[in-house]
Order: structure tokens, then sequence, then C-alpha cells
């Protein structure tokens, strides 16, 4: 008896906890700490949205092609219909994009199964250019503060340092 009442007590506890940090997340504070704050600058700052692969800027293409593994980038853009067979098939698709003084984000699906749900954020202040600091795995989101709800939520779950994005 004494055991179930001491359970009862962590459930409500770990309940509470839940929920709150539910709530501390939606009120557009940092729920996930381990996400860099570099990351967040870019992310709350003031963002350009950009929904064509061209709008995003060139440096960061080729920076986005090379975390993807890829000679020169192909990607087809947010309103790209992807077909069971077709000559400009592609294996990634932007869903939008995002400029900020920061640095740059993108936020694009890649075909697998099923569609795979990716960001991946570029520092751009750099003198080499654009370079990846985040990159995650979540869900769908088709506007920035959806995203950074998601984000802050824990729905976007980070790479390990050598994994690529893609995979």
């Amino acid at each position: 008896m004494r055991t179930c009442i001491l359970s009862a007590i962590a459930l409500a506890i770990l309940s509470g906890s839940v929920v709150a940090q539910e709530q501390h997340a939606k009120s557009d504070q940092l729920a996930d700490t381990t996400i860099p704050p570099q990351v967040w600058n870019v992310l709350r700052s003031d963002v350009l949205i950009v929904k064509t692969v061209r709008e995003l800027p060139e440096a960061v293409r080729t920076a986005l092609a090379k975390s993807l593994h890829q000679d020169r980038l192909e990607m087809g853009d947010h309103e790209h219909v992807v077909k069971s067979r077709c000559d400009d098939c592609v294996i990634f698709r932007l869903i939008f994009g995002g400029i900020s003084p920061d640095g740059c984000f993108v936020h694009y699906s890649a075909i697998g199964f099923g569609p795979i749900f990716n960001i991946i954020v570029f520092d751009t202040a750099g003198q080499k250019g654009p370079r990846p600091i985040w990159a995650a795995r979540g869900a769908r989101s088709d506007g920035l503060d959806e995203l950074r709800s998601l984000i802050a939520e824990g729905k976007f779950h980070s790479y390990p340092q050598q994994q690529s994005p893609h995979r």
C-alpha cells in the first residue's frame, strides 16, 4: 500500500513537470537547453522567410550541397511535386528557409520510405563562408512560429556531429 502511494505521488510530480515543460515551451521560452544559443539567435531574430531554393544565398546553397554530399545542390522548391517516375525527381524538397542577421536555416524534407523532415542551421558570419552549426530531424512545420515551438518542445532531435543530416 505504501509503495502504491509513493508511486502515485511520484507520477503526479512527473506529470506536473511535463505539463510545466510544455507550457514553458509554448510561451516561446527555451525548453531544450542542448540546442546551442547561436542556433536560437538565428531562429529568434528577424527572419526573412524564403520558399524557393534560389532565394537562399548562393554561399548557403553551396554549403547545403556539401552538407548533403552533393556536388551541386539538387533540391526542389516548396511547390515541387514528387511523382513516382519523373525526369526531374528530387530527393530533397525545401519546405521553407529563413535568412537572419545571425545566419540562415533550411527546413526541408527528404524522401525515403516516407517523408523525413530536417532542419539545418548555418552560421553565415564567418570569413570562410557559411558553416553548419546544427542539424536535426523532426516534424514538418509550415511556418516559423510553429517551427520555433516544435524545436522548443523537443520535437526535433539533433544529429550526432559525425552523422550526415540525410541518413
